[in-house]
C-alpha cells in the first residue's frame, strides 16, 4: 500500500469542501445535489480507504504501518516542524 493512502482519508473530506465551497457552489448553485454527491462520494471514499488501511495493519505482523514523516516548516536556526501520522 502506498504511504499517501492514510494522507487522502484527512485530505478527501477538505477537497470536497475546497470543491462545494470554490466550485459548485458559485459557479452551480441551480444544481444543489451536486454539492451532497461531491461531499458524500468524499466521505465514502475515505471511509473505505480507512477500512483498506485497517485490514493492512491488522494484517501485518507488528500492528503497525510506516508513515514516513514530512517536513512541514523549516526555520534557518535549525529548528524543524515535521508533520507525521501514527496507525
Amino acid at each position: 500500500m502506498p504511504h499517501q493512502v492514510p494522507w487522502l482519508v484527512f485530505f478527501l473530506p477538505l477537497l470536497s469542501f475546497l470543491v462545494i465551497g470554490l466550485v459548485l457552489r458559485p459557479f452551480f448553485s441551480h444544481r444543489p445535489k451536486w454539492s451532497g454527491y461531491a461531499a458524500i462520494a468524499a466521505i465514502g471514499s475515505a471511509f473505505v480507504l480507512s477500512l483498506w488501511i485497517l485490514v493492512i495493519v491488522m494484517n501485518s505482523p507488528e500492528h503497525s504501518l510506516e508513515v514516513p514523516r514530512v517536513t512541514w516548516v523549516v526555520i534557518e536556526d535549525g529548528v524543524t516542524i515535521n508533520l507525521g501520522i501514527i496507525v
